[in-house]
């Protein structure tokens, strides 16, 4: 059997396989194997996981897509929580999800689908679960936006006052926000009450985007932090947690020796003259996040650190990170062994300059 229809053979009854498992079954060099495999996926024989398992991609045929979810449990806390949420839900609007979640689903390219969806002359970006049908996704868009808009309609007619004859409805009418009484001209009025909900979503276009094709998301960061200290609520950032406390985290804290990334990021923490608080692995050998102590002129400060072990790092990287300093309330370093995309730079440039980059 020619080697090529070997290794098909070998994925169609085991797959998906990382490049090892592979290897190990043809029983041939590694240079000689991945070449094999490159070429079957240019073919199309074979496709590729954009995730990685021990930094590797699996490969598997078609057909096979169903047991892809299977490694899921390898996804970053964030990725795993959008990954959760897609498939309980089977279809998500982009712009309804929490900015954590709008950046996760576009780190999980295996299972999230990204859809470009027109209904009454609107456009929107939905993301689907993978193994959801076309036709099941555009029924549950349909009634998700139906659903949404019956909503908004309810909401609004419940602080409407009750509809008056034109017998009955006075040249002037008075209107109620809050505790103040407004005067509105009757024209005005009936323009109001005028405004119909839009019409209900028959039917739905849909189509799927290629992953370059999917907007990027950004937003306008709500909260700046500085190692400039100039307000009483900003000292408390670096206020000096009580010794005993200090003692007792690090009792508690047993670091992973065993992991060169980790004691790669805590010899540059020991350099720095910073002192680990609390760190939590994301994945062992490549992610790690930590809550640190900084010194400064000013006193001690508590940063969130994301340390991350990858040859480049894209704008997803950097707003992922930014989005947790933000929920943490915290200033923001990130730590890694590889460079910033040029995307990167510019949004380190522009959107996220209270963000510290430091490669070591």
């Amino acid at each position: 059997m020619d080697h090529r229809e070997k290794l098909l053979s070998i994925v169609k009854e085991n797959g998906p396989l990382l490049p090892a498992q592979i290897n190990k079954e043809l029983r041939t060099n590694v240079l000689f194997a991945s070449a094999m495999l490159a070429e079957m996926v240019d073919q199309k024989k074979l496709r590729l996981t954009s995730m990685k398992v021990g930094g590797s991609p699996l490969y598997y045929c078609e057909g096979q897509e169903h047991l892809i979810e299977r490694f899921a449990d390898r996804l970053g806390q964030q990725e795993s929580a959008a990954f959760g949420l897609l498939k309980g839900s089977k279809i998500l609007r982009d712009r309804d999800q929490d900015p954590q979640t709008r950046v996760a689903l576009r780190e999980i390219k295996d299972f999230a689908v990204p859809l470009e969806v027109t209904a009454n002359g609107y456009s929107d970006l939905f993301w689907k679960y993978y193994l959801v049908s076309d036709d099941d996704a555009q029924s549950l868009i349909k009634d998700y936006i139906n659903r949404r808009e019956e909503a908004k309609e309810d909401k609004t007619k419940g602080a409407e006052e009750p509809e008056e004859t034109e017998e009955e409805r006075p040249k002037e009418v008075q209107a109620t926000i809050g505790a103040s009484a407004l005067i509105v001209e009757p024209s005005a009025r009936t323009e109001e009450v005028s405004a119909h909900p839009k019409k209900p979503v028959t039917s739905v276009t849909m189509t799927t985007l290629e992953q370059s094709e999917v907007p990027e998301f950004s937003y306008q960061p709500s909260v700046s932090f500085s190692t400039m200290i100039d307000t009483d609520e900003k000292v408390k950032i670096g206020k000096k947690r009580p010794e005993h406390l200090q003692q007792q985290e690090s009792k508690l804290m047993v670091f992973p020796e065993d992991d060169e990334f980790f004691m790669n990021v805590r010899k540059f923490f020991d350099g720095a003259g910073m002192d680990i608080l609390d760190f939590v692995l994301i994945r062992k050998g490549t992610e790690y996040d930590f809550v640190v102590k900084i010194p400064s002129n000013v006193g001690v400060l508590e940063y969130y650190c994301k340390a991350k072990s990858k040859s480049k790092i894209n704008d997803g990287d950097l707003a992922s990170a930014f989005v947790q300093g933000q929920i943490k309330k915290l200033p923001i370093l990130f730590v890694t062994v590889g460079d910033l995309t040029k995307r990167a730079e510019e949004l380190l440039s522009k959107e996220f300059r209270s963000m510290f980059v430091r490669k070591i």
